[in-house]
């Protein structure tokens, strides 16, 4: 989930991400694309990097006894739940997930709302080139469709180049 929160990742990227694209000294984590998202190494946050460290000291080795497959990805299925393709096991676990957020957040609709949420955070913390390389979009106008009207600067505008 926090991977999720902090990076902005998408459900498709989850399964990717394999043990090297992780570097705790650097406090990198890098995100594979696809189709329509770009390659990118993200910066973790301290919190995360406490959380993923239990997660290898202690969770992984419990779980890789039962997935002796995957072992170089990083994040491990719980259970084995269909071999029919890759994402398999993410794509049942997410909407248990939702369901379980929803109890607790009644405003929370689906993992996407998290994501541009995020871009959008990203596009006032950090400006669009930037933006576009942390969401991993191939073009500046996806990530453009992120960018909120602000009501003042509409208002402002207005002000300034009205002639009445």
């Amino acid at each position: 989930m926090s991977i999720f929160v902090n990076q902005g990742i998408v459900a498709t990227e989850l399964p990717k991400i394999k043990l090297d694209d992780l570097d705790l000294i650097k406090a990198t984590i890098k995100i594979k694309g696809g189709k329509r998202l770009k390659d990118r190494i993200l910066p973790l946050k301290a919190s995360q990097i406490g959380l993923i460290m239990h997660y290898l000291q202690k969770i992984r080795p419990q779980l890789l006894e039962y997935n002796v497959s995957d072992s170089e990805k990083l994040f491990l299925p719980i259970r084995e739940v269909s071999k029919k393709h890759e994402n398999s096991e993410i794509d049942n676990f997410l909407p248990l997930l939702a369901r379980q957020i929803r109890q607790i957040d009644k405003q929370f609709l689906n993992f996407t709302q998290i994501r541009a949420s995020l871009i959008t955070n990203w596009l006032k913390t950090h400006g669009l080139r930037k933006a576009q390389y942390m969401a991993g979009h191939r073009f500046i106008s996806t990530t453009e469709a992120y960018l909120s009207n602000n009501l003042d600067d509409l208002t402002d505008d207005i002000n300034k180049l009205h002639p009445f």
